[in-house]
């Protein structure tokens, strides 16, 4: 077998398997079912400290950005936020309530550093994932 024609069909052959390990999302259907009310808030050290982040509810980002310290109102039955603070030097911390109970929190210290969190909230699912990056 010359080289030219080894050398394709490895390229060929990796392109394969690449194209086989894609990742692809989950998507729920959540028709009918109670949809959750959830509460996010993110703050940040000193009151002119600026953050930005997106929240995702069922599948629709939206992106935000603010100064200090800020409420977001969301509904839905799964939620992803992440924040990160645009300044250098501080902390942001991000907390999630439903229904007036807090059900978890996260900071971040770190320089550019970020905070995000995972919910779902069904009849027969629910789970919560906090994390930094």
């Amino acid at each position: 077998m010359n080289l030219k024609l080894s050398f394709s069909l490895g390229i060929g052959l990796v392109g394969a398997v690449l194209a086989g390990c894609q990742s692809t999302m989950v998507h729920r259907t959540y028709e009918g079912l109670p949809r959750t009310e959830f509460d996010i808030h993110v703050s940040c050290s000193e009151p002119s400290q600026n953050f930005m982040g997106t929240v995702t509810t069922d599948g629709h980002p939206v992106k935000l950005s603010g100064t200090g310290q800020n409420t977001y109102h969301f509904i839905g039955h799964e939620l992803s936020c992440a924040f990160k603070q645009v300044d250098a030097q501080g902390m942001i911390t991000l907390s999630v309530e439903v229904a007036g109970q807090k059900i978890g929190t996260v900071n971040n210290t770190g320089r550019f550093g970020g905070v995000r969190a995972e919910i779902l909230r069904t009849p027969t699912e629910s789970h919560e994932v906090f994390t930094t990056y």
